[in-house]
């Protein structure tokens, strides 16, 4: 039976990563758009930075849960 929940918790560990991984692809796209239609380059890279970095504390969390979910 731990073994299911070992493996539930790499199931989450690898939705979280997925779910990341989408995540800065969609930041890459805004970040992308805003630039074809002429937004200033330095705004644009700092609200891309920004997000970046909001994504990679949100992932951080994530994973730090996942890993500290107790048995039931």
């Amino acid at each position: 039976m731990d073994e299911q929940r070992g493996g539930g918790r790499d199931d989450d560990v690898t939705v979280i990563q997925a779910a990341y991984q989408e995540k800065v692809r969609d930041i890459f796209k805004i970040l992308a758009d805003a630039l074809s239609v002429g937004e200033n380059e330095r705004n644009c890279q700092q609200r891309f930075k920004r997000a970046l970095m909001l994504a990679k504390r949100a992932r951080d969390l994530a994973l730090e849960a996942a890993r500290d979910e107790e048995p039931a």
